[in-house]
């Protein structure tokens, strides 16, 4: 995850991120495509969603 907004980063996560790249894995791909990217399409500073298989 990458962020341009400077509070939005914190030591450990983004919180407000603008892109989100998710690498997906064989063994979590239906979860990721599922559960994962509904929750990510709410992130307000959002811009960009990709998947990576």
């Amino acid at each position: 995850m990458v962020s341009c907004h400077p509070r939005g980063v914190q030591p450990q996560f983004v919180l407000l991120p603008t892109p989100i790249v998710e690498v997906l894995s064989p063994s979590t791909e239906t979860i990721d495509r599922r559960e994962k990217k509904i929750n990510d399409l709410h992130v307000q500073a959002l811009e960009d969603y990709v998947l990576v298989a």
